[in-house]
């Protein structure tokens, strides 16, 4: 058993091993822990908690044969209570999930006036996927808002997702880890 020089993946014989570590963030209430449980669980709950600090949720899934993956999921508090300790939860993470609330448009707009730039400072370069959620419900974000924030932001995909229904949930954490592969 040998690590990869990018420190991510373990060879067993032809069996691949990689680990990956993903921060989920965005505004209070836009879905940040109901992606993490659909990605890992394909569960949804209706009761909304706010998340305290950050929850971890961790997936294993083979992506190729021969390919397994293990993805630790930050899911990390939108409270701006919350600010002094984010930079804890962003070391050592590879990318991130940007999520705006399609039924609330200023959520994206807050995507690059504070996420982004709060996210990069800690993990520039690191690539990002914006997540349009909950797709299940009206759309109240014109989707040139949404384009703009994903320009602005060095964006590799948008992806139009629903927590509740599971709808994208599945391709969105497969390119992130697509991404991530390709770079290292």
């Amino acid at each position: 058993m040998k690590l990869t020089s990018a420190g991510c993946g373990i060879f067993m014989d032809e069996l691949q091993i990689y680990k990956f570590k993903f921060v989920i963030i965005g505004e209070n209430a836009v879905g940040k822990t109901s992606l993490a449980r659909a990605f890992v669980s394909r569960q949804f709950q209706l009761d909304y908690r706010p998340t305290i600090g950050t929850n971890v949720f961790v997936h294993k899934f083979t992506l190729r044969p021969n390919l397994e993956v293990s993805v630790s999921l930050f899911d990390i508090a939108g409270q701006e209570k919350w600010a002094m300790m984010r930079n804890v939860y962003y070391k050592g993470a590879q990318a991130a999930f940007l999520v705006g609330d399609l039924t609330r448009q200023r959520s994206f707009e807050d995507l690059t006036k504070f996420w982004y730039p709060d996210f990069s400072t800690f993990c520039a370069g690191s690539p990002v996927i914006i997540l349009a959620n909950k797709l299940d419900l009206e759309s109240k974000t014109d989707t040139n808002v949404i384009e703009n924030v994903a320009k602005e932001v060095n964006a590799v995909d948008i992806v139009y997702t629903s927590a509740k229904t599971g709808e994208n949930c599945d391709e969105a954490l497969r390119k992130l880890v697509e991404i991530c592969l390709e770079q290292t």
